[in-house]
């Protein structure tokens, strides 16, 4: 067999759905895993429903495209029953990622074992969670495309034994193999990268600006205010790019603002942010990750920055010994535009596409829908996705800011 499963950004597999991770796991006769195979895929889209896979523009920046890696898959499936827990799902984007890149593959045949589980287990409803839940499997890493593909793998081999007519699983299983079925030759171009490979660290990418700067006092501390205005224009879609690098350290040296003091400002950034983020008396899991990449970018050390994840911010003198920036924008009037699916909730539910929307137009914002030259702002569940809109956005020199850091500005309660 080749159990296979998907994690995909989203239902429609003819339209502009694709898929984001695939698993195989080959099992012999006798029930035993032969091998198996994890990859990440670039959709050439933005990752869809993040908070469901886990999987973020992040995790994909070197990840393999489907055609790269469609030449493994074929090898996997050349004479073996392809088993899947919803065939129907998984077999409709495996066709139409194929056909995408101009291959054509066999009827993609195969036992499903959603099928078998409704006809021998009879569980409350057909999730994978729950068949296995009822058929006694330990069933931890839901929504991973390999954890997945173990858990279809054992439940195959319980609905095998669970089967009252061994005969009616075995026909299953020959209807379904693709030994004289050839599948094509297809060369493979990249090698796999596993979802616990794939997400890179965050670099200190302002720690060459501090080193390219004199140490010796600046000139003009008084210019400090207007660095931190550019400083906070260059992190709110949390990217830094080499062109925001020379910006920052050409008006670092045309204020006059030595190593020391431009240290001194990065910290002061990071504890304005920490106050924003514990404004409501509470340090959420999105905010204190939001606070760690930053610090990383900004190279402030992970040991200055514990006091702020363990206490409020601001609520003391003592928090960096630092004098905060205010980090709330008056954003009414503002056109905005929203891309990607957002991984954060408010007070409770998650935060939607038409609910982040009605809270921008309450907020006294003007939403749109799409992208243009005259936009003022789009916020992204993820700066770093391949969206149409954040594209487009960038070419057009449209202000980009990460969701967090939106919703902060206009001081809504958002985890």
């Amino acid at each position: 067999m080749a159990v296979i499963d998907l994690e995909t950004t989203g239902f429609d597999a003819d339209g502009r759905d694709r898929v984001v991770e695939v698993a195989v796991i080959l099992v012999n006769r006798e029930g035993m895993i032969e091998a198996t195979f994890e990859t990440l895929v670039d959709p050439l889209r933005d990752p869809g429903p993040s908070h469901i896979h886990g999987i973020s523009a992040q995790h994909l920046r070197h990840a393999p495209e489907f055609g790269d890696i469609a030449g493994y898959l074929v090898d996997l499936f050349q004479g073996r029953v392809v088993v899947s827990h919803n065939l129907a799902f998984d077999g409709r984007f495996i066709e139409a990622e194929f056909r995408r890149i101009g291959v054509r593959i066999p009827s993609f045949a195969g036992l499903c074992t959603m099928r078998y589980a409704r006809r021998l287990v009879d569980p409350p409803n057909l999730r994978l969670a729950t068949v296995c839940k009822e058929c006694g499997i330990a069933y931890t890493r839901h929504h991973t495309a390999l954890g997945d593909a173990v858990a279809v793998a054992q439940l195959t081999g319980v609905l095998w034994r669970a089967c009252p007519d061994v005969r009616v699983m075995r026909e299953a299983m020959t209807n379904a193999t693709a030994r004289h079925v050839k599948w094509p030759s297809i060369p493979t171009r990249a090698s796999p990268v596993p979802r616990r490979e794939a997400r890179p660290p965050v670099r200190p990418v302002l720690a060459e600006l501090l080193d390219a700067l004199p140490a010796a006092p600046g000139l003009n501390p008084g210019r400090s205010a207007e660095y931190l205005e550019l400083l906070s224009r260059v992190l709110e879609d949390r990217q830094v790019t080499d062109e925001e690098i020379d910006a920052l350290q050409g008006a670092a040296l045309e204020f006059g603002l030595d190593r020391g003091t431009l240290s001194h400002l990065h910290r002061r950034y990071l504890v304005g942010l920490a106050r924003a983020a514990w404004a409501d008396g509470r340090l959420t899991r999105p905010e204190r990750d939001d606070l760690v990449q930053v610090a990383t970018i900004l190279a402030v050390p992970v040991a200055e920055l514990e006091p702020l994840l363990k206490k409020r911010a601001g609520s003391d003198s003592e928090s960096l010994a630092l004098e905060p920036m205010t980090l709330v924008e008056d954003l009414r009037g503002k056109t905005v535009c929203f891309t990607g699916q957002s991984m954060l909730t408010y007070r409770g539910q998650p935060l939607s596409r038409d609910l982040a929307e009605s809270l921008a137009a309450a907020a006294g914002l003007v939403v749109k829908s799409s992208v243009s030259r005259k936009l003022d702002l789009l916020v992204c569940a993820d700066p770093e996705s391949a969206s149409t809109k954040l594209r487009r956005a960038r070419e057009l020199g449209v202000r980009v800011m990460a969701e967090i850091e939106f919703w902060r500005r206009i001081g809504l309660p958002i985890e």
